[in-house]
């Protein structure tokens, strides 16, 4: 009974909120419904309005005042939020004592000469999904909530050099991605995180090189043998560069994992102090893409020249991720230059199982760009875009994720334009796959989209003749008895 809910919500939620790029997740559903419920023709334009009309509702915003002295209204019990929300961003809190947040907000209207009971206020908050208290210490009830007050300080302009100063601004991806979606033309922000992305860019390319390069010389052709050590041995004949297991007792930890969590429901907002460039490279380019997927009031040729920065940012993440867990999967471990990845893995004996690992890895990473980039605002930009190599399969992928118009001439003009790189076109095969089985397609359209799928399976074996019509016959059969399966797992 419970699966059938859920599908049905995401029947009535996932046109709307797929088309504006918003997860369906259980929050962002529940406050979508929530607000539809108030406002019976919501219609929101990205997840920010999804967010900020949820606050609105549960705050009262339409409400006339009501508490204390008359005039605590919407804006009144913002600003106030917003002055919690800052103290703890600012000292990287979990929560906050009683008496010190009954001090912070004593003192705050002390400040602007207003009389009102802290405690009332307090208590006020706590009454609402807002606040939670756990004995003496009080946390904000939900992530959602925090980040959005975050966003919403950003007004503040000592606040926002804090939250955009280069050591820490890849810890607000979450934060940015409101901020734009409430301030489209925010150009000088938008800029500065550009500044800050390109520089731990550099860092990158110099640690890195060719592990980093998207020049198609870089893509490797999988091999293609019978035997796991065959397959190995082929594939380690890829690298140029000098690749060793050696430990580096000088490299720094890039995540402290350690966190304290009550035993009682409390969320921890307290951000990682992470120090690797590489990994806050990853964020900080996560930040850059929320931006310009929101940004929707900058002119053409500015969002055109940050999408094909950014799609270049993913397309060397994908690169990188495909070469190292190539090497990963022989013996769990790979160090390159300074840094050591490192997984325990045990190889397989399966060259097949091998092979479709490699594979998969832009198909994993094209999942997170689509996380953080997708948007049907950027659909006319990424369709004009020029890129190449995993760049350009991230580009289409978005497209055909997205669903965009014509995204089935995408798929079959990639196929064409990539003719003979197997590589390439074996992994946009089992991103097509998935797309074709994890997300919604119009009746209309299933055969076609299958049809292309079978025909990347036939290209990528170098099939021709009856042989080829033979096996996409088969994988077409296939596919269809597999998004058979899922409808019905999806509704059972």
């Amino acid at each position: 009974m419970e699966s059938q809910t859920i599908h049905i919500i995401q029947l009535l939620c996932g046109p709307t909120l797929r088309a504006i790029g918003v997860p369906l997740s259980g929050p962002i559903i529940s406050m979508y419904l929530m607000v539809l419920k108030e406002r019976k023709s919501y219609s929101p334009i990205n997840a920010a309005a999804v967010i900020e009309n949820f606050i609105e509702v549960t705050l009262k915003k339409t409400d006339n005042p009501v508490v204390y002295l008359g005039d605590y209204d919407y804006k009144d019990q913002l600003k106030i939020l917003s002055v919690i929300s800052m103290h703890f961003c600012k000292n990287n809190l979990s929560s906050i004592k009683y008496d010190e947040l009954y001090a912070l907000i004593k003192d705050y209207y002390n400040k602007i000469g207003i009389k009102r009971n802290a405690a009332d206020v307090i208590e006020h908050f706590l009454s609402k999904p807002i606040l939670e208290r756990i004995e003496d210490d009080i946390y904000f009830r939900y992530k959602v909530f925090y980040s959005y007050l975050i966003a919403v300080s950003m007004s503040d302009s000592e606040f926002k050099e804090h939250v955009f100063h280069v050591d820490n601004i890849n810890k607000f991806i979450s934060e940015l991605d409101i901020y734009f979606g409430m301030n489209r033309n925010d150009l000088k922000a938008l800029h500065s995180i550009e500044k800050i992305y390109n520089d731990l860019k550099a860092e990158v390319i110099a640690q890195f090189g060719s592990y980093v390069s998207n020049d198609e010389k870089e893509i490797f052709d999988l091999p293609r043998a019978k035997d796991a050590d065959e397959f190995m041995e082929k594939l380690y004949s890829n690298f140029t560069e000098e690749v060793s297991n050696n430990e580096d007792d000088n490299r720094d930890n890039a995540v402290d994992n350690s966190s304290h969590r009550s035993s009682r429901f409390a969320q921890d907002f307290r951000k990682p102090e992470i120090i690797d460039p590489l990994f806050k490279w990853v964020q900080v380019l996560a930040c850059y893409s929320v931006c310009i997927k929101n940004s929707s009031e900058f002119d053409k040729e500015e969002k055109a020249r940050h999408t094909a920065n950014i799609l270049d940012g993913w397309g060397m993440i994908s690169i990188l991720a495909y070469k190292v867990v190539g090497l990963l999967i022989n013996d769990g471990s790979v160090k390159i230059g300074s840094y050591e990845f490192n997984v325990g893995a045990i190889r397989s004996n399966d060259p097949r199982a091998l092979r479709q690992i490699v594979a998969n890895v832009p198909r994993i990473v094209s999942q997170f760009a689509r996380m953080y980039l997708a948007s049907d605002k950027l659909e006319a930009i990424l369709k004009d875009s020029k890129t190449k190599s995993f760049p350009e399969f991230l580009r289409v992928s978005l497209l055909v994720d997205m669903r965009a118009q014509s995204y089935l001439k995408e798929i079959s003009d990639f196929r064409k334009d990539q003719s003979g790189k197997y590589s390439l076109l074996e992994a946009f095969m089992w991103k097509m796959r998935d797309s074709f089985l994890r997300f919604g397609l119009n009746k209309s359209e299933v055969d076609a989209f299958r049809q292309q799928v079978a025909e990347l399976n036939a290209d990528i074996l170098a099939l021709k003749g009856e042989r080829r019509a033979t096996a996409v016959s088969q994988t077409s059969r296939r596919l269809e008895q597999q998004r058979l399966t899922q409808r019905a797992k999806n509704q059972s």
